[in-house]
């Protein structure tokens, strides 16, 4: 399933406490909580929603803020995206390109022509965020490496300033707004074994239970069944454990998730695990090696290859640097040097593979 981010900017003040310096927190907005801006947690749906916190140490008016995260994609898909702005204009950005390959995507909650006066050590929430996600899955934002979180503030006296909160990467479970469940999930995993895919899941809680549908997908997006598994042998409290096996699973990246149903319809969802299978006579436009690296990597040309450069890009797809390629070249190497640790992409022509710095 998408998962359905929802963003709304809002301004308003949550009960004081001193910090002694400036951090910025994902707070979780209880069902009926006045503090946030948009349409509030609901359990109901599984609708779970935050509000990103931000603790000044500077006394003014913020008139704008930037915030940047890097977060995993749901499904391996793309977020919806629907904003509503309380008292800056919104300028919140997400770039989900790099989704379907990568599973990554790039979150800029900012708002700016603001008025909001703040005092040191007191939190305010700056942005609501609410996720719906499916059982079992979960989203972890945290900071964007190449970008700054700031708030910016007009201090008395006609000058001005920058706040860079403290942060730390946030993850949001389902668990944070638990429901009724089919059953209850203990794990599921994926594993290669030689050009099989093993799969195996374990529950607990089997009451009313009717079969387990095995789905596939070679997108991360629309799924397909594979097989429907109803020797359902649990009951409450007891464990138990189930396995299949995918003996034809596609070239490249597999998606697998697990869809449980009871007898009377209700159903849930698995988490969702991805194999890579890589078919034996096609490695693509070009190798990495090493990879991971410390400072330089070599990029390796397949024969017959018509690109005339290569680019370095971050995770987030802003590009470092193009170098451009001669016909006769067919390796050349890719520097590291002066970067962060870390992932990056790189791209010849339509191709694009992940590059891990150490």
């Amino acid at each position: 399933m998408f998962t359905k981010i929802i963003l709304c900017l809002g301004l308003l003040s949550s009960a004081p406490f001193l910090l002694t310096a400036q951090t910025l927190d994902w707070v979780f907005l209880e069902e009926g909580s006045v503090e946030g801006c948009g349409p509030g947690t609901d359990c109901a749906t599984g609708q779970q929603c935050y509000g990103l916190q931000y603790t000044p140490s500077l006394t003014g008016m913020a008139t704008s803020y930037t915030f940047g995260f890097i977060a995993n994609c749901v499904n391996g898909g793309t977020a919806s995206l629907q904003g509503a702005s309380c008292t800056m204009t919104d300028n919140t950005d997400i770039d989900d390109s790099f989704c379907t390959d990568f599973n990554v995507l790039q979150f800029l909650p900012s708002g700016n022509t603001g008025n909001l006066a703040v005092t040191a050590g007191v939190p305010v929430i700056l942005h609501e965020v609410c996720l719906t996600l499916a059982v079992g899955e979960s989203m972890s934002f945290e900071e964007d490496s190449g970008l700054n979180l700031t708030v910016s503030i007009n201090l008395a006296g006609g000058s001005a300033d920058t706040d860079e909160p403290v942060y730390a990467t946030f993850t949001s479970t389902s668990a944070d707004c638990d429901t009724a469940l089919p059953v209850t999930w203990e794990s599921f995993t994926a594993q290669q074994v030689g050009k099989v895919a093993r799969l195996d899941w374990a529950v607990n809680d089997e009451r009313d239970h009717d079969y387990y549908s095995v789905e596939w997908s070679t997108d991360g997006l629309s799924f397909s069944p594979l097989a429907t598994v109803r020797e359902a042998v649990g009951q409450q409290g007891i464990s138990s454990s189930y396995g299949f096996d995918h003996l034809d699973p596609a070239a490249g990246t597999n998606y697998y998730r697990i869809r449980q149903v009871d007898l009377g319809g209700t159903y849930s969802y698995s988490t969702i695990e991805t194999l890579t299978f890589i078919s034996s006579d096609n490695n693509g436009a070009f190798t990495l090696s090493p990879n991971p690296a410390i400072k330089e990597a070599q990029l390796s040309l397949t024969n017959g290859h018509s690109a005339r450069a290569f680019s370095l890009l971050t995770i987030a797809g802003q590009l470092i640097r193009t170098v451009n390629l001669s016909a006769e070249q067919d390796q050349i190497t890719v520097s590291l040097e002066g970067l962060p640790k870390g992932v990056y992409l790189v791209r010849v022509g339509e191709e694009v593979k992940q590059l891990v710095k150490q």
